[in-house]
């Protein structure tokens, strides 16, 4: 049987996480409304932006897979600390750590969600990235947010390597900028709780939000706000 590379990328992560963790202490910095986590070598950054981004699209079941009601961004910062440098030094992107009931994973194909929701309503949804909304698909379903708990963790991560693209805050700031000239600045663009997934904006048919009457309140007036 072929394993795709998506697939092998699972396999090789899901041996990793069997691995027992070291212990290791991991120290977020914040600067202003910035945080800053030291991964080996490197350093982390999550900006006032990026927190906002995450805080705002993945709080509540709408948009997106949402966090945990516990679980705020430095915990976020703090698990970063853990990801392999090797990861960093390949130029970064989506990766994937496992952290124990870390939200609900509210994407996936329409397939398997109609085939679990026989009676799953489609409705649009408008998703943001980079600034500008995204039209995609959504389902609500007669199931409660909890049938969705995740222990995925997806962050994406890229290197900043122009002082100029820093907050302006963070300037003149000399950890940062030092990182940046070393080439050992990351930035943490999203995050999400559950599996990797295209941006938005790829979607298309292959994938759509979850909007689960777990929150029947806000489900019912999603309904109303959406019947054709």
């Amino acid at each position: 049987m072929r394993i795709t590379e998506s697939r092998l990328r699972e396999l090789i992560r899901e041996v990793i996480d069997e691995i027992p963790e070291a212990p290791r202490k991991v120290k977020v910095v914040h600067k202003g409304e910035h945080s800053l986590t030291t991964a080996g070598d490197y350093v982390i950054l999550m900006s006032s932006w990026a927190k906002n981004h995450i805080q705002g699209t993945h709080n509540k079941p709408g948009k997106g897979s949402v966090f945990s009601p516990d679980v705020d961004v430095d915990v976020i910062a703090q698990k970063i600390a853990y990801i392999p440098q090797e990861f960093f030094e390949g130029g970064g992107g989506v990766f994937t750590l496992k952290v124990q009931n870390i939200g609900y994973d509210l994407v996936d194909t329409p397939e398997k969600i109609l085939k679990m929701h026989t009676d799953a309503k489609r409705v649009p949804v408008e998703k943001e990235e980079r600034g500008k909304p995204v039209a995609v698909t959504g389902y609500i379903v007669n199931a409660p947010i909890d049938d969705f708990v995740t222990n995925n963790l997806s962050v994406v991560l890229r290197p900043t390597r122009e002082v100029k693209y820093l907050p302006e805050d963070l300037q003149a700031d000399p950890v940062v900028t030092s990182a940046v000239e070393n080439g050992k600045l990351m930035s943490v663009l999203s995050s999400w709780p559950g599996k990797e997934t295209p941006p938005a904006s790829q979607w298309g048919d292959t994938y759509a939000v979850i909007i689960p009457t777990g929150d029947r309140k806000q489900s019912k007036a999603y309904i109303e706000n959406n019947e054709s």
